[in-house]
């Protein structure tokens, strides 16, 4: 059993019903190593 509300922004309406930078503005959904990865895939 889950005590507290621990979980609830990332249980809450799902990747589709927030909108992006909301409150529950979670680490993996950045995008600002994007273009590093892209330089260092394509080297």
């Amino acid at each position: 059993m889950v005590v507290g509300n621990r979980f609830a922004q990332t249980s809450s309406y799902g990747h589709f019903g927030r909108k992006a930078g909301s409150d529950a503005c979670f680490s993996w959904e950045k995008t600002d190593l994007a273009k590093a990865f892209q330089d260092a895939v394509a080297a």
